[in-house]
């Protein structure tokens, strides 16, 4: 399931980085006070975070493989119920680091080339 869910990340990020939201809003995009406080920022927000988004959760989508096989073998009952726990915790932690750092990288990107 969480396989699932970056995938999705993932090609969301792509298309969001090579279609961007050209005009700031309350609903879609990469909203903080930062990004929104004016169109140069809000641009470079959503350029910044939708190709940072790509780029983190491909990565993590290629990271879960093993995990996906942890997840099987444990459905079917070859593994224990602990470890496939520990696989979901495990990926579920994955998926907030990245959000983490998106967030971060991009604010970080936004205050080096931003205009206040």
């Amino acid at each position: 399931m969480l396989i699932n869910a970056t995938i999705i990340l993932c090609l969301i990020g792509k298309f969001l980085r090579d279609e961007p939201i050209k005009k700031a809003n309350n609903f879609v995009g990469y909203r903080t006070k930062k990004a929104l406080a004016n169109d140069h920022n809000w641009n470079l927000a959503q350029k910044t975070a939708f190709e940072l988004m790509y780029k983190v959760f491909f990565i993590v989508s290629t990271i879960f493989v093993p995990f996906i096989i942890i997840d099987i073998l444990s459905l079917i009952g070859l593994l224990s119920d602990s470890i496939f726990t520990w696989s979901i915790i495990f990926q579920s932690a994955n998926i907030v680091v990245g959000f983490i750092l998106i967030f971060v990288l991009t604010e970080k990107k936004l205050s080096a080339y931003g205009v206040n």
